[in-house]
């Protein structure tokens, strides 16, 4: 982990600890702030060191209709150190934070054909027991798995498509 990751990961934990205990209206302005410093024009910015940093807070802050009194708090001091390219790493650690802490996990299942139900509901338990979350199941079809299914739980990925298998076949028969 580089040294921005892990101080990035600092300014995270305090923001998400916040969130924890009930400041959930940083959530919504913080991810705003990550998404207009992971612009383009925006990074090139804040990266130049010609530029005055409190001319840069203020761009910032002019993007955020509602700004808390916190994320303030968090821009002058990112501001004081220069370190306001930081800024999309503490906003994607946090969502990642968050993510990680919700009491249910979004669930990408892929099947080939549609399925009933019953079927879903019966994969859902299955799912809920591993993972040990309540899940938010999106199901989509692809007709190139041939049959069985796919499961992408958050970074893991559970394959059990017949496609998967004839190539797992095909290059066992290649050698």
């Amino acid at each position: 982990m580089s040294s921005e990751s892990r101080v990035a990961r600092r300014y995270a934990r305090a923001i998400f600890e916040l969130i924890e205990e009930g400041a959930t209206t940083l959530r919504q302005p913080l991810a705003d702030l990550a998404e207009v410093a992971a612009m383009e024009d925006v990074a090139t910015l804040l990266s130049n060191s010609t530029i005055p940093a409190s001319v840069k807070k203020r761009i910032l802050c002019a993007t955020v209709t509602e700004l808390p009194a916190e994320l303030e708090r968090l821009l002058t001091i990112l501001t004081g150190r220069n370190k306001l390219t930081l800024l999309v790493l503490i906003g994607q650690q946090v969502d990642t934070m968050l993510q990680a802490n919700a009491s249910t996990v979004d669930v990408e299942l892929i099947v080939a054909t549609r399925i009933t139900a019953a079927l879903r509901n019966r994969i859902a338990v299955a799912l809920e027991g591993t993972v040990g979350k309540a899940l938010n199941i999106e199901v989509h079809q692809h007709k190139s798995i041939i049959g069985g299914f796919i499961v992408n739980v958050g970074d893991r990925r559970i394959d059990q498509s017949v496609r998967s298998r004839l190539n797992g076949l095909r290059a066992i028969m290649a050698g």
